[in-house]
């Protein structure tokens, strides 16, 4: 194989490093219609040159279904499995569905299975001990969780505070920002706060629910209680596993009670690793094209996330664990969940860091551990991508 010339090197060499400034140009000015003229012009002659080039490199490697990414992503669904899987009961099954979205301000769920996977309206739906909502509206591969915080949503509660102050009541959702009303149905003792808030039964839900306790949360009063404007609430929220996935409860069931989204997986190669411009943040990854890339990852973490693209080239934004804190999920070294919360003000690094998940981007991808850098693009690469339910009728 001969060598290329040192024209033809420094040729190529300028020829992506002008399509990888069209790409930032691209990404950043994404919305300008005049911009994004301007820069087809621009680019379009230099990718002319390297888009075969590119596309060489993608096409070795085609694209292959992947169950949950690596065996460090494994340790992360194990860990949902353990905590989030109540125990069983007679005359009903647990369907295990993984959450697709979560939308804080709506106080929705967007699950990766619907219909077709035995899911109804008006299911309960928990993780572990912890009631979170109901199946709202339903499509063949995809369905609606309306958590019980939502703006609106009513739920049948019991104040558990033990034999004399067990009280019927029912919880009124007001969103992420305020905390759930509770009012009374039945007269009795003053609840006392700190109690248990427990999910009671309806009259649809089958009554082998009935002998499980799922908890809401803990009685709290706001107000001013001297003047008697104080109110009885329930601060909502979601636990850090219920964001991967939850467990439905079904009477008829099918044989499988494990929903999978689709995850896929391409390989990939590394284009242009940074320059002098941009440094060492941003890279050109040569990928399939047409394969819907969302992360890259290098040996076994995540090594970038994919903000552009233009045919087999993606632009991809080099992260370190520490800048994905957000939208991340911890796992500590006893199989502990920790929210993106937990984990940012934690000081130490002996937990691992996976990605939460949303739209495109699976869940479980391995982040790293705080303090590290980002994953090398040396080696063997690959993009991954989740691929969404085609019916997105909610």
């Amino acid at each position: 194989m001969s060598r290329l010339s040192s024209a033809e090197r420094t040729r190529r060499t300028a020829a992506l490093g002008a399509l990888f400034a069209g790409l930032v140009v691209q990404s950043l000015f994404g919305g300008s219609s005049f911009v994004d003229s301007v820069g087809e012009v621009l680019v379009a002659p230099v990718a002319a040159v390297v888009t075969p080039f590119a596309g060489g490199l993608a096409s070795r490697g085609l694209p292959l279904e992947v169950a949950e990414s690596t065996v460090d992503s494994l340790r992360l669904v194990e860990a949902e499995r353990r905590q989030g899987r109540p125990l069983g009961a007679v005359g009903s099954a647990w369907l295990e569905v993984p959450v697709l979205m979560e939308d804080r301000v709506t106080g929705k769920l967007e699950l990766a299975a619907g219909s077709a996977h035995g899911l109804a309206e008006g299911q309960g739906v928990v993780f572990g001990s912890w009631w979170l909502g109901r199946i709202g509206r339903v499509g063949e591969n995809s369905a609606e969780v309306q958590l019980w915080w939502a703006p609106g949503a009513r739920t049948g509660v019991s104040l558990n505070g033990g034999p004399e102050s067990n009280l019927r009541s029912i919880c009124v959702g007001r969103g992420p920002e305020r905390s759930a009303m509770v009012g009374w149905l039945e007269p009795g003792p003053d609840p006392r706060v700190g109690i248990r808030v427990e999910w009671r039964r309806g009259p649809d839900d089958p009554p082998s629910l009935g002998t499980r306790d799922f908890l809401l949360g803990y009685l709290s009063q706001e107000g001013n209680v001297l003047r008697g404007e104080a109110s009885w609430v329930v601060p909502g929220g979601l636990i850090a596993g219920a964001a991967g996935r939850v467990f439905v409860a079904a009477g008829a069931v099918g044989e499988n009670l494990v929903a999978s989204p689709p995850v896929s997986a391409s390989a990939a190669e590394a284009v242009l690793v940074g320059d002098g411009v941009f440094g060492s943040s941003f890279a050109a990854i040569s990928v399939e094209e047409g394969f819907p890339a969302a992360v890259v990852l290098g040996e076994g973490r995540v090594a970038g996330r994919v903000v552009s693209r233009r045919g087999p080239l993606c632009w991809v934004n080099r992260l370190a664990p520490d800048h994905w804190l957000s939208e991340s999920v911890g796992l500590d070294t006893v199989g502990n969940l920790l929210s993106p919360e937990v984990a940012e003000m934690a000081e130490e690094s002996d937990f691992d860091l996976f990605t939460r998940g949303g739209g495109v981007t699976p869940r479980g991808l391995h982040l790293g551990r705080k303090g590290q850098a980002p994953s090398p693009l040396g080696g063997t690469l690959s993009a991954v991508a989740r691929l969404l339910p085609e019916e997105r009728d909610l």
